[in-house]
């Protein structure tokens, strides 16, 4: 029996070794935080720190990551490109920018109060886009939706102005489909008709959003929070919490295998993974720092965080190690 029982620690940490190795750590020209990022292809993204205005781009699917600019202090908090050159990010101050050469240039767009915070810009097209956020007096939600690229904004908060704001949460369902989240969720068809809205009776902030299909995704958020939904969002079951920190951002490659990345707990773990549709969690000891996001590109995944943190993991060798 003790032998048996050392080699099952043998095998937990040779895996727990391995699953750390096989993200590749990405040299990086910061130490900010690295807090939202966004890919159109293979070689292009683009990723945007937490406090400092930095804006990061790669042409090279990764291997290397260069400053592009820096838009001054103040948070940013999403980013999006529908195209390799036509972008948005947005943040606090009521502070939105695009840019249409790739991000050698950025505009700022809209006239909007300091007061406006936004948490969340996304674009069906070059031209339709929605921006949410909070407003930092009232703690309103707001919601603004433009059909001109940026130049003109519809403020569509009365919709929501009895609920409180938003925050980086956001998934795209299909074309024409996005929820969002903070205290509560809001699903909308390219913002032309009514937002959908949907009570988080569980409590807690969300900030991470996950569909795997139409209807099963999940939710992340502030003490642990992970909630799971099997009708599309209209109504959510809250998960045992494995954690107390923060949880930023979730990811599944299919029904069964996912991550959840975010603050690092007490036990110094910022990641955590699912191999049976979320019925249980691994955690692996990694020196991983803050993380907060996983994303996809076409062929890789991809992690973001503290002290400019940049990992990844090419797509065919997760099906190798982490699925088996």
């Amino acid at each position: 029996m003790k032998f048996f029982n050392l080699i099952v620690i043998f095998l937990w940490l040779t895996s727990a070794v391995f699953s750390q190795t096989v993200w590749q750590k990405h040299p990086s020209p910061t130490s900010d935080i690295l807090h939202n990022a966004v890919f159109v292809s293979d070689k292009n993204g683009w990723v945007i720190s937490h406090h400092t205005g930095l804006i990061l781009q790669t042409k090279d699917g990764g291997e290397s990551w260069q400053v592009q600019t820096r838009l001054g202090k103040g948070y940013l908090e999403s980013v999006y490109f529908v195209d390799k050159n036509n972008g948005w990010i947005c943040g606090e101050n009521g502070r939105i920018v695009k840019t249409s050469d790739g991000g050698k240039n950025w505009r700022l767009v809209g006239n909007f109060d300091k007061s406006n915070a936004f948490s969340i810009v996304h674009f069906f097209d070059k031209n339709h886009g929605l921006i949410f956020g909070t407003n930092t007096e009232t703690r309103q939600g707001l919601i603004f939706e433009t059909n001109d690229g940026g130049k003109n904004w519809l403020n569509r908060s009365a919709e929501v102005s009895d609920k409180t704001g938003f925050t980086d949460a956001v998934f795209r369902f299909t074309n024409d489909s996005l929820i969002v989240g903070g205290k509560f969720f809001i699903r909308s068809v390219k913002g032309e008709n009514d937002f959908e809205i949907t009570e988080n009776k569980h409590g807690g902030i969300i900030r991470g959003l996950f569909f795997i299909n139409k209807k099963i995704g999940w939710a992340v958020g502030h003490r642990g929070l992970i909630l799971r939904t099997s009708d599309g969002g209209k109504s959510w079951e809250n998960i045992e919490a494995f954690s107390d920190s923060i949880l930023r951002s979730v990811y599944f490659t299919d029904e069964k295998n996912g991550f959840i990345v975010g603050n690092r707990n007490e036990k110094g773990v910022s990641m955590w993974q699912t191999k049976d549709s979320g019925a249980t969690w691994q955690t692996f000891k990694t020196d991983f720092p803050n993380l907060h996001r996983i994303v996809s590109s076409p062929k890789k995944l991809w992690l973001f965080g503290a002290d400019g943190a940049i990992y990844s993991i090419n797509k065919r060798k997760y099906e190798q190690v982490f699925k088996t």
